[in-house]
């Protein structure tokens, strides 16, 4: 039998280029956005802390062909392997695990990320060698098949046995000190310089200091909802000085957080010992709009930029909904103290949510173009994430549901979830508001918004006094243009 040489390897597989798989939007984005495999790069940091040997391989910013990656799977040897999925990408995910478990028929490949965790039967009736799904956050999965455990002790998992597909119960959440720095994985395994967020300064970097979020919005395939715990101050600090000191090109922390903001208390005990320890870096943050003006403050003078924020419709009926938990008064109010406070946003909008009618959507247009403290927006028709009645609660109330019951959905065949660039597909439609419609609508918001003489000023004066402003700002409109 050939010797393994290594514990674990992390795949984040190859499919289109540019394809941001790790993304709550997996696809190729209009400004060139590419995310970090940074829930790969957690498992890895959560096993080296274990003392496993452990890679992380990002076959799509390193360009890797499939017979690159296998290659390189197969001269590693590991005794798991863990490759990330996503809705869009699932039928290529599940072809190269397939190919790699027959290549290392001794290994154990294991399908992670937010689709399978979803829909894990589904994707284990897809498969043929691959017999593992570690479902939500799969740290603890993947230690407990380095340490030789059987399947039905590993909770977290759905396997098959003897034709059947089998669920365990929910594993238990890794409590946040027992990771790593995931910036030490990228430092290890990854280019930095490859990767790029529209909105940040370049190089930038993505982080966690939070899992989980409390909030349960309809359409979201965060693999943990209505539940959060965050990293000790001392804890971050420690990571961003060790960025400091060892990737001193990074320009930008951006908190990829579900929710970065959620206790308050917590972000102005973290900003505040940020300035008193000197880390004089840039950050933005995924977060909700509903931030008081003093803590708006506070974490501007820490560093704070650019809020990552989701908006998704200016009226209250669309809002209500998808649960989204917030009025949208309460939206503009935050916007305004944030213009206060001097940080911008990057809002994210949904067309097509189940009660948008044209009428509707022509006025979130609109609107949005009055808002304050905007910097860039991105929009998306409503993507469905497949939800199966797993454990008899993941699918209850959600947006799949809904579209499915009411025969909204036009396809489940996930090839037809992307358009041959990577850009989404709208496969939802409604009797009132086409598939057809929705996308012309997500056209129409992208240029009525971009290509305003207002917003081209604005972005001049704001590249004329910025060197990394001019720098995001000319890449992130050559590839909108581009596509």
């Amino acid at each position: 039998m050939e010797k393994n040489n290594t514990d674990l390897a992390a795949l984040n597989a190859p499919f289109l280029p540019m394809f941001s798989r790790p993304s709550r939007s997996p696809s190729v984005t209009r400004g060139g956005t590419i995310y970090y495999p940074i829930s790969l790069a957690t498992a890895i940091s959560y096993a080296q802390n274990q003392k496993y040997k452990s890679v992380l391989i990002d076959s799509v910013t390193e360009d890797h062909s499939r017979k690159q990656t296998v290659e390189l799977i197969k001269k590693l040897n590991p005794r798991v392997v863990a490759i990330d999925t996503s809705t869009p990408s699932i039928y290529n995910d599940i072809s190269i695990a397939e190919e790699i478990q027959r290549v290392l028929p001794n290994s154990k490949v294991v399908l992670v990320g937010r689709h399978v965790t979803y829909a894990p039967t589904e994707s284990l009736k897809f498969c043929n060698n691959v017999k593992i799904v570690a479902r939500r956050e799969p740290y603890p999965q993947l230690i407990e098949l380095l340490e030789g455990k059987s399947l039905s002790e590993i909770k977290g998992v759905s396997y098959k046995e003897s034709g059947k597909i089998i669920h365990n119960k929910d594993a238990k959440l890794v409590p946040p000190e027992e990771f790593g720095f995931i910036s030490q994985v990228y430092k290890e395994f990854l280019n930095i310089r490859k990767y790029f967020y529209a909105s940040c300064f370049y190089p930038y970097i993505h982080l966690q200091a939070g899992w989980g979020c409390k909030f349960n919005c309809s359409f979201c395939n965060e693999v943990v909802k209505a539940n959060y715990r965050h990293r000790s101050v001392e804890h971050v600090i420690e990571e961003l000085k060790y960025i400091k000191k060892e990737l001193p090109e990074v320009k930008e922390i951006l908190w990829d957080d579900p929710t970065f903001v959620i206790d308050e208390n917590f972000i102005c005990e973290l900003c505040n010992a940020m300035m008193d320890n000197k880390i004089d870096l840039h950050w933005s943050c995924a977060t909700r709009a509903d931030i008081s003006l003093e803590t708006l403050s506070v974490m501007k003078k820490s560093g704070a930029r650019v809020m990552h924020i989701g908006l998704e419709s200016t009226t209250q009926e669309a809002l209500n909904a998808v649960h989204k938990g917030i009025l949208f008064e309460k939206e503009v109010e935050y916007l305004e103290n944030c213009k206060r406070a001097g940080i911008l946003n990057h809002s994210c909008w949904i067309i097509g949510l189940p009660s948008d009618t044209k009428e509707s959507i022509e006025k979130t247009i609109e609107i949005s173009k009055t808002l304050p403290a905007l910097d860039t927006i991105q929009i998306f028709p409503l993507i469905p994430t497949p939800f199966e009645d797993i454990l008899n609660k993941e699918s209850e109330g959600t947006t799949w549901k809904f579209l499915v019951e009411n025969n909204y959905l036009i396809t489940k065949d996930y090839s037809k979830w992307l358009k041959p660039n990577g850009l989404y597909s709208c496969v939802i439609s409604y009797p009132w508001l086409s598939n057809e419609e929705i996308e012309k609508l997500v056209e129409e918001f992208y240029r009525k918004w971009y290509f305003r003489l207002g917003y081209f000023a604005y972005k001049f004066k704001q590249s004329l006094f910025s060197w990394h402003n001019l720098q995001r700002n000319l890449k992130a409109f050559r590839t909108m243009v581009s596509r």
